[in-house]
């Protein structure tokens, strides 16, 4: 039993301090970290609210395992008050630096047109405090063994994007720190390391940022989509453990190129055994099937443990853990303050799923936490009159109820807070068009995923049972940017497996050979040749010529 809680908590009772961890990754890594076992200090400049409330979302218990400490890391004096502080708060040497805190201009000017000013303090807090922060690290983290130094950078050190000079500049001022300080280190049992992550979907990267610009640093991802916070923190936990202490990354083995036929298409870097794990995929919209709502947790979608026989059923959704929770306020936060009542009966009784979807990416929309055009990169199907028809009444039910509801959302900081009201509503829904809707549905109907989780226990075989009957097999639908890089087959040779929750793994079906192309199936591959056929033609113009379909199989 010890091993195991060892294995689960690998940063027991070590006190880490995450600078920035107020919000966007720098929260996302207090929190991992604080799940690992750490003790976490949460170092913030500005926010006390969100600070304290991070602290409040970790100290669930009796056991204070988060504490706040309010320091300007480009100030000497109160960097070294921030290392006192952690000290103190658990009487214990400080194990783990992570230097998260950044500052970018939202202007993005150019370099001729940079004020010193602008310079200077991107530097202050992006240099100088990272330098600030590993010099106190350098000298009173732990030695021998445990001891860990992490610096946030940028993958724009190595694009070099106008625009970015002053951040770019500051950045690559930490990669040569961390690099020399790595070999100064040697032989103390600390390990100095930096992580420098792409574009990640937070208020620092979203800030002064047109639609256009957001599309095109989609469209450059190789994944086709934008980071997530939960991306990068795992990255950061694994450097703080032991297991970091010599740390290997082995990519996916997995490229695109472009194709004469299909635009472009993935591709085996390396020969591929049959049962391969290639890479795994979060969602970035799921949604739980309605006969699984009290079954499923509402944002993972894994299972939940079984209610007492004579409990009724939660009016509420639920949520797996706290941090399923806390990462769910992206779309439920809106969610939470609107009767779906009227659209999930109008869903139900005709056995529509996808509309289900376009409502919470909606819902994540009106709470600024993703941009409108995150599916544009996806292939969409073709509309016949009668799905046209269909899709204006789903939106206007969809509208009706938004445009009636009493939405409160926060602003930007930049931008104050505001309730909606009369004024704000054109604002909030300005995007929600019946065209955006169209769209987007078409989009969902080509690229979602059905999760379908292995039944562990009979509690599991009833629910699915009881999915199945109202033509629900499985615990919800899912949609990944990643898989809009593979093509169609009717024969696929991988494919999406779900174990636990909607984190989808890409596994070979069959033994694969370095350079065959990758494709999966986006459809019920039961069905028989001339069904197939129809689909695909009708729906997306496009015949699939795999062996399968060749011989009429």
């Amino acid at each position: 039993m010890a091993t195991s809680s060892a294995a689960a908590q690998p940063l027991r009772d070590r006190v880490a301090i995450v600078t920035g961890a107020s919000r966007g990754i720098g929260r996302a890594i207090a929190l991992h970290l604080a799940s690992l076992g750490a003790r976490v200090v949460i170092n913030y400049s500005s926010n006390s609210a969100q600070a304290e409330s991070l602290a409040a979302q970790i100290n669930t218990g009796s056991d204070v395992r988060a504490a706040t400490f309010r320091a300007d890391i480009s100030a000497p004096e109160q960097v070294k008050s921030l290392f006192d502080a952690a000290e103190s708060a658990f009487n214990s040497e400080v194990h783990i630096l992570v230097n998260s805190a950044g500052v970018l201009d939202p202007k993005y000017p150019s370099l001729a047109d940079t004020a010193v000013e602008d310079f200077d303090s991107t530097f202050a807090i992006n240099s100088r405090g990272a330098f600030l922060c590993c010099r106190e690290a350098a000298n009173r983290i732990k030695r021998g063994g445990g001891g860990r130094i992490i610096c946030l950078t940028s993958s724009l050190v190595a694009s070099l994007r106008p625009g970015y000079v002053a951040y770019t500049a500051s950045k690559a001022a930490v990669e040569a720190m961390v690099r020399i300080l790595a070999k100064e280190l040697k032989g103390t049992g600390i390990t100095a390391n930096a992580v420098a992550p792409g574009p990640v979907a937070t208020e620092m990267f979203f800030a002064g940022k047109t639609e256009e610009a957001i599309k095109k640093a989609v469209a450059e991802c190789p994944f086709g989509r934008l980071g997530e916070t939960d991306d990068v923190a795992p990255v950061v936990g694994f450097l703080a453990t032991d297991a970091g202490q010599w740390p290997l990354y082995t990519p996916p083995p997995v490229g695109v190129a472009p194709t004469k036929n299909v635009g472009r298409a993935a591709f085996a870097l390396q020969n591929l055994a049959a049962g391969e794990v290639l890479h795994s995929a979060k969602p970035v919209v799921a949604h739980p099937y309605l006969s699984m709502m009290n079954c499923v947790c509402n944002y993972c979608l894994r299972r939940l443990p079984k209610r007492d026989s004579g409990a009724e059923p939660s009016p509420t959704v639920s949520f797996c853990s706290e941090l399923c929770e806390q990462s769910s306020k992206k779309f439920y936060d809106v969610e939470k303050q609107v009767d779906w009542s009227s659209f999930h009966e109008y869903c139900r009784e005709r056995g529509l799923k996808y509309p289900l979807m376009v409502k919470r990416f909606a819902c994540q929309i009106i709470a600024r936490k993703i941009p409108t055009a995150m599916f544009d990169l996806l292939h969409g199907e073709s509309l016949t009159p009668e799905k046209i028809s269909l899709i204006k009444e789903e939106f206007s039910l969809l509208y009706s109820i938004l445009d009636g509801a009493d939405i409160k959302v926060e602003k930007d900081e930049s931008k104050g807070s505001a309730t909606k009201g009369e004024e704000e509503n054109e604002e909030l829904l300005s995007f929600l068009t019946e065209e955006w809707y169209a769209d987007v549905l078409t989009r969902i109907r080509v690229n979602a995923f059905r999760v379908e989780l292995p039944v562990q226990s009979y509690e599991d075989l009833h629910s699915s049972a009881a999915a199945s009957v109202v033509g629900e097999a499985g615990v919800g639908n899912a949609i990944y940017m990643l898989p809009s890089f593979y093509n169609h087959s009717c024969d696929p040779n991988v494919n999406f497996v779900w174990s636990e929750d909607a984190e989808g793994k890409m596994v070979a079906l069959r033994d694969i050979e370095e350079g065959e192309e990758l494709r999966i199936c986006y459809l019920d591959a039961s069905m028989s040749y001339e069904a197939r056929q129809k689909f695909l033609y009708e729906g997306y113009g496009f015949k699939c010529d795999c062996p399968r379909c060749v011989s009429k199989e």
